[in-house]
């Protein structure tokens, strides 16, 4: 947030092109970031041309911040040729420009999908960090993230500052429907195909201690990290589902007010917008991606379906045993109705 401000504050004239566009899923909403952006990216280049490092790898970052707002609420991915999906992969690209060059670095790897279904794609794009201290006769434990409805990859840095500083690996990898995820978003046993390919590719890596191993969810992801808990108990160590629902949040009644307030973007960009003009808030219309993200197409079918084909409760998937859990849910970071998570 700190980022996006000192950028926005140093671009504020660029800010009075949002003087009619009130709808975050819109074109203009998205283009109107790319000029800041890109100046971003031109600026770090000439840092490295300059023999300085370390103010590109700041400018590439902050670049990469501008594009991550650009492209919220949501990217759909039934829409491979989206502005969002282009802002996306422009995240992606300028992130790495910056992380990889990180000590240590964040690394993109293409791992196969071993345990693909029909339906799942045939490759997982991940993010790994390793301490430098990890060796094969030193391997270190891992923090397995997994990414929301919005935050996606490149979204984690903080996180894996904190965890690389305490001598741990990361990898980080797309809940499905999202992103880059190869996994088919309409099966809801696809996510523990999806992990047993990721274990997979893990316990190949002697660097990293595959006896020490916990979970991360973030919001979305949190869902997908209490499945996991119960689905690979015998490979985690514990997990943790940092803003999750499990059974209530798929109910009709709370999936009928996600666009009403459940959803914390349209207060992140008022506050940014209210900070250069005093704007009212930007629409930001989160179903229509909740919607995509379980593999429908049509709302309305989604609201009356969801709960029974998802719901960790109606499923028995909590019914079976689970590693150590931990459900984090607090008023500031999500409202109590998201917190409705019936374990």
């Amino acid at each position: 947030m700190m980022d996006l401000l000192r950028t926005l504050n140093q671009y504020s004239k660029s800010l009075f092109q949002f003087e009619n566009i009130n709808d975050a899923s819109t074109d203009e909403y998205t283009s109107t970031f790319f000029p800041i952006a890109s100046d971003l990216e031109s600026q770090a280049s000439q840092a490295l041309d300059s023999g300085k490092p370390d103010d590109a790898i700041d400018l590439f970052r902050r670049a990469a911040v501008v594009y991550r707002i650009s492209r919220f609420p949501y990217v759909d991915i039934t829409q491979p040729n989206s502005i969002k999906r282009a802002a996306f992969e422009r995240q992606k690209q300028v992130y790495l420009k910056a992380a990889s060059r990180w000590d240590p670095p964040i690394k993109e790897v293409i791992i196969p999908h071993s345990s693909r279904g029909r339906n799942d794609g045939q490759e997982i794009p991940i993010y790994t960090r390793i301490p430098r201290t990890a060796r094969p006769d030193n391997p270190v434990p891992v923090v397995f993230i997994m990414t929301g409805l919005d935050g996606y990859r490149p979204d984690n840095s903080q996180r894996t500052h904190k965890i690389i500083g305490r001598g741990w690996a990361v990898v980080i990898a797309e809940i499905p429907g999202t992103a880059d995820s190869p996994a088919d978003p309409a099966d809801p046993s696809s996510p523990d195909r999806l992990w047993d390919s990721v274990f997979a590719y893990m316990a190949t890596q002697p660097m990293l201690d595959m006896s020490q191993v916990v979970l991360w969810g973030l919001s979305a992801g949190g869902f997908y990290a209490i499945r996991a808990a119960h689905t690979h108990a015998s490979r985690l160590r514990g997990a943790i589902a940092h803003g999750a629902g499990c059974h209530y949040f798929l109910d009709k009644e709370w999936l009928s007010r996600v666009d009403d307030h459940e959803y914390p973007f349209s207060c992140v960009e008022t506050f940014v917008l209210r900070r250069f003009k005093g704007h009212a808030l930007i629409i930001c219309r989160i179903m229509p991606g909740w919607t995509k993200k379980y593999g429908y197409d049509d709302t309305e079918v989604f609201v009356q379906e969801a709960r029974k084909k998802f719901s960790l409760v109606e499923t028995g998937i909590v019914d079976r045993p689970s590693c150590r859990l931990l459900l984090l849910n607090v008023p500031d970071y999500f409202p109590r109705a998201k917190a409705m998570c019936h374990i």
